[in-house]
């Protein structure tokens, strides 16, 4: 049927010549009819080998897609079959050689966006997330491909800003701050996809964390305001103990004794302030980075106890350490931790009463019951228990705030800077732990430290 119309197709233009003769009356309408039979008729034998020759190469072209060519029968004559077959066997190479440099190109695109340090998505027009590179899924989860954004990204400026792009306008960059602990800092963009106009993602959003520079810019701040302000006292002591010296008390070789003295305590306070306030801007500088190390604890107490064996002696105070043999080590940096165990004992040996006993004890807690998301391997909890004074309830919550003190006077006779909690608090956010502090009036007061286990 197929070579049937085909050869009616081919003696379509005699029927208006046909017509035009039979209508000026040259033609008899019967003569016409013949005529047309016999154009139809003899030119259906040229057409046929034509038509059996597109039939064999349907099917030729149909056994070539379905795998390398074998010359068979009943397909095409053997010389065309075989160049023919040659010809689009080099042209299936050229492509799939494309294909595989598309490939190729594609995967390395992939690894370059894995590689970069900011945070990309790639939205559809449908307002889901088609792709997400390293960054982005480290920051968001790596099931956050096809998500809707709006339910990972819950910035309401930055949600308008994407709306705006989507709906062809312009947005300039958005500050995103991201709840938490630690809070993060980032400063985003959106822009139009060139595959946007056929009907491909729409949108890039890109995210670059300001976190390091906003906590070099508060650090700055906070270290002129709290550096002013601890340091100008002792300072001005020293100064006017100086001016004493070279003045009235010039040959008075006891005063001289006393307030060089007293001029020395008042340098190595400040030495100590600066030293904490430096430590503290390190922690805060990387706090937002999660240490990836293992710690062995009952190491670490026992370092922190002989470290500070002279102070306990010295008010006749006795530290013990209870730690199980199988205690999981904790994720995170060691000298950090120490310093966390450090100021703790520290302060329990500073506040203490004399002559009473401070408990360090270390267990594992398989279900924390702290705030945070902890791993399959629970946590391990570091606890600092002294017999002292205790501290008032609406004390507490501050107590990790900068040069927060609930006695300052004693807190400086004793050699206290103000900072030692607020290095603890830091460590522990970096390390994503928990710190927990009990203490009753007139018994004494236990500060835990719970880390996740490695």
């Amino acid at each position: 049927m197929r070579w049937f119309r085909l050869a009616l197709f081919a003696a379509l233009p005699a029927a208006p010549v046909l017509s035009v003769l039979a209508w000026r009356g040259h033609l008899e309408v019967y003569e016409t009819v013949l005529a047309w039979t016999a154009v139809v008729g003899l030119g259906a034998p040229l057409w046929l080998p034509f038509a059996v020759n597109v039939r064999r190469l349907a099917r030729f072209a149909g056994r070539l897609a379905e795998g390398p060519f074998e010359p068979g029968p009943r397909l095409l004559p053997a010389p065309a079959a075989t160049d023919l077959a040659g010809a689009v066997q080099r042209v299936q190479r050229a492509l799939e050689e494309r294909d595989r440099r598309a490939d190729d190109l594609k995967a390395e695109a992939l690894r370059l966006l894995d590689a970069l340090p900011d945070a990309l998505l790639v939205l559809g027009r449908d307002g889901r997330i088609a792709r997400a590179n390293g960054a982005a899924r480290a920051l968001f989860g790596e099931s956050v491909r096809g998500s809707p954004v709006a339910t990972v990204i819950r910035h309401p400026a930055l949600l308008d800003a994407i709306d705006t792009v989507m709906a062809g306008g312009a947005a300039g960059p958005v500050e995103v701050d991201e709840p938490g602990q630690p809070k993060r800092h980032f400063e985003a963009s959106v822009d139009v996809l060139p595959a946007a106009s056929n009907g491909g993602p729409a949108i890039l959003v890109a995210l670059r964390d300001r976190t390091a520079a906003k906590r070099v810019e508060q650090m700055r701040a906070d270290f002129v305001a709290n550096a002013s302000h601890e340091i100008r006292s002792p300072l001005a002591t020293i100064v006017g103990f100086i001016e004493t010296l070279r003045g009235p008390a010039r040959d008075d070789g006891e005063a001289r004794e006393r307030f060089l003295g007293i001029m020395a305590e008042q340098g190595t306070r400040m030495t100590r302030l600066v030293e904490d306030l430096l430590s503290l801007s390190r922690i805060e500088m990387n706090e937002h980075t999660v240490p990836g190390g293992h710690v062995a604890v009952a190491a670490v107490l026992a370092r922190v106890r002989d470290a500070l064996a002279a102070e306990a002696a010295a008010k006749g105070m006795s530290v013990t350490i209870e730690a199980p043999s199988d205690l999981p080590s904790v994720r995170g940096e060691e000298p950090e931790i120490e310093q966390v165990v450090h100021n703790l004992l520290g302060n329990s040996l500073k506040y203490g009463h004399s002559g009473s006993p401070v408990a360090l004890t270390a267990r594992h807690v398989a279900r924390p019951s702290v705030g945070g998301r902890w791993p399959a391997g629970g946590a391990v909890a570091i606890a600092v228990a002294d017999r002292s004074d205790g501290i008032a309830r609406e004390h507490i919550p501050r107590l990790t705030e900068r040069f927060y003190r609930v006695d300052a006077a004693r807190s400086r006779r004793l050699g206290g800077t103000g900072l030692g909690l607020a290095i603890v608090k830091h460590i522990v956010n970096r390390h994503r732990g928990h710190l927990a502090i009990e203490s009753t009036v007139g018994v004494g007061s236990t500060f835990t430290v719970t880390l996740p286990a490695a």
